[in-house]
């Protein structure tokens, strides 16, 4: 389904298709997000809405996997980045490198 950052009357609508091992969604969730977050989505001028586009089996295992954490733990869970829990691994995006040579 659908994960949605924002408040729902937002004038704005963003829909981010996301495969967990793009090069170029990693660098949207962990280099362009938290600026988008801060200036328009916090702002209640925009929502994001997150839907899953696996592009392989580890794309499509990473996506399955968010579907387990809570909802407002799934953007957390995506990127990871400053706000962490202590001890919290880094999100998937960040990971990428890793996926599929069993160092996960």
């Amino acid at each position: 389904g659908d994960h949605v950052l924002g408040k729902a009357d937002a004038p704005n609508v963003l829909i981010a298709y996301v495969s967990f091992t793009c090069p170029h969604c990693a660098t949207f969730y962990i280099a362009v997000l938290p600026t988008l977050r801060r200036d328009w989505i916090d702002t209640g001028r925009l929502k994001l809405i997150h839907r899953h586009f696996p592009s392989d089996i580890y794309a499509t295992r990473a996506a399955q996997l968010t579907e387990c954490v809570p909802p407002d733990r799934f953007y957390a869970t995506c990127a990871g980045g400053p706000g962490r829990d202590p001890g919290e691994r880094p999100g998937l995006l960040r990971q990428q490198p890793r996926f599929g040579q069993g160092r996960g």
